[in-house]
């Protein structure tokens, strides 16, 4: 649907500006909310060639690097990357990440993250690194975000169809059952040790923003701040989507006023 789309607005033609996406379930939700590219696409002066898929790791995506291929033959002015999110929480990894629950660290949620987490987070940087390097000579921005605070959650619901997702997916399966194994059970725990990793994540990729040139990071903390703006633990509702999709699209404008 969306590649017909993409085709559709190249044929029209236009002043159209021209983008590739390549990330995960933020950019490419199956079904019931809408988006990141969703919200994006109904801008009809983007072009928008997504290689997007639910459940996608960034690891994947580099191994097998398809944002290549397609930049080099769309050739568009805008590369947008959505990728950690499946590495960080897919699996129950965040289980593996942090100690056991004590009280004593509940005041100092930074306590519960293992030194395995640096590693890991070493690991990502030195993905992005090689990504935003092998894109350097393709006259291409880039911009990546590094997702809002996760909201653990062990509900079902409300709402049908939120019903029917949660019990099709697991809702829980992500944060609120990994956590509670390693006995951390209270609601607001998870989402402060959530914090701690998000933030972390987030500082990394600013960082790298800050040393390279082409590449744009967006900061989508605390847009979707109540468990409620959440339609399950890792994606938010689509009104929150729309909020944040905002940014990009203020982002983009900037960007290409710029180049134009």
């Amino acid at each position: 649907k969306r590649d017909k789309k993409y085709k559709r607005r190249i044929k029209k033609g236009g002043d159209l500006i021209k983008i590739v996406a390549e990330g995960d379930s933020w950019f490419e939700y199956p079904v019931f909310v809408k988006d990141l590219i969703d919200w994006l696409n109904e801008d009809k002066r983007y072009a928008i060639k997504s290689l997007s898929a639910g459940g996608d790791w960034l690891a994947n995506m580099y191994s097998q690097r398809e944002y290549i291929r397609d930049i080099t033959s769309e050739n568009p002015s805008i590369f947008l990357i959505s990728g950690g999110g499946n590495d960080l929480l897919g699996d129950g990894r965040i289980a593996r990440l942090v100690e056991e629950y004590s009280k004593s660290r509940e005041s100092n949620p930074e306590t519960f993250i293992k030194e395995e987490f640096s590693d890991l987070l070493i690991f990502f940087e030195r993905l992005y690194c090689t990504l935003f390097g092998e894109l350097q000579d393709k006259n291409i921005q880039i911009i990546c975000h590094g997702y809002d605070f996760a909201y653990p959650s062990d509900r079902v619901g409300p709402g049908v169809v939120q019903s029917l997702v949660h019990l099709a997916t697991g809702n829980g399966q992500w944060i609120n059952e990994p956590l509670s194994q390693k006995e951390i059970k209270e609601i607001e725990v998870q989402h402060s040790i959530v914090k701690v990793v998000i933030n972390r994540f987030n500082e990394m990729l600013k960082g790298l923003a800050d040393i390279y040139p082409h590449v744009h990071y967006i900061d989508l903390r605390g847009m979707a701040p109540d468990q409620d703006n959440w339609f399950d633990e890792i994606h938010p509702k689509s009104a929150y989507f729309k909020i944040m999709a905002d940014k990009f699209k203020s982002k983009i404008s900037m960007l290409t006023d710029l180049a134009s």
